[in-house]
């Protein structure tokens, strides 16, 4: 009887592993069904993802009110679709056909130490997306007025650079971010990128006797 009960339990534990190893760790964070898109604009392809036929504010606006809602982080990738570094971040990270895991960024991301101290040793971490077309009007004031802007050019760009990855914390309005112009030191791996940016704002614990891959 005994040894049924910790079969049970065993399988019951591996089961709960299995499928939160399977969750995305990102998700987009923005219904455009909800928004208004400009009915004059012919600027968007079939299938963009760096909006322009629609306000990047009222984007960002309905991101962020569904971050603080769920209380996550939010992600904002600033880039456009003729830009192939962006694709190229599209198709390593957010590839909707192998897309990254809340498993497998636990176990690439996180030290030991945090993984103990994180519900389900940090595979209940989720992210909230949303991108950003850097290149229109409406993107640039955006940047501008979140202070954006003012973070590139503190890194050596003119203007907000393609893609830049940005993250903030819905409860505090705090914006942090690894980029770094070409040349400057950043994270090698984009899952250490993610993890810093996680722990700049609260959402996972620092644990400075963890050394991360810089380049």
């Amino acid at each position: 009887m005994l040894r049924a009960v910790l079969i049970s339990v065993v399988l019951s534990i591996a089961a709960h592993a299995d499928a939160t190893d399977t969750e995305p760790l990102f998700e987009l964070a923005v219904d455009y069904s909800e928004l208004e898109r400009n009915p004059l604009c012919q600027r968007d392809a079939e299938g963009a993802l760096y909006k322009r036929c629609y306000d990047s504010t009222e984007i960002y606006q309905a991101a962020f009110k569904r971050a603080q809602t769920e209380n996550k982080p939010l992600m904002t990738i600033w880039g456009f679709d003729e830009c192939s570094a962006c694709q190229f971040l599209e198709t390593r990270e957010f590839n909707p056909d192998d897309p990254w895991t809340t498993g497998r960024f636990a176990q690439w991301a996180l030290s030991p130490k945090q993984k103990s101290s994180l519900s389900n040793q940090g595979r209940d971490l989720e992210i909230l997306l949303v991108r950003i077309n850097s290149r229109s009007p409406s993107g640039q004031k955006l940047a501008e007025d979140l202070g954006v802007l003012d973070m590139a050019r503190e890194r050596g760009g003119r203007r907000v650079w393609s893609p830049f990855i940005t993250m903030s914390d819905p409860m505090s309005d705090q914006i942090v971010s690894q980029a770094s112009m070409r040349g400057g030191e950043q994270p090698c791996h984009r899952w250490d990128e993610f993890a810093l940016n996680l722990e700049a704002l609260g959402f996972i614990p620092v644990d400075t006797s963890y050394e991360r891959s810089i380049c």
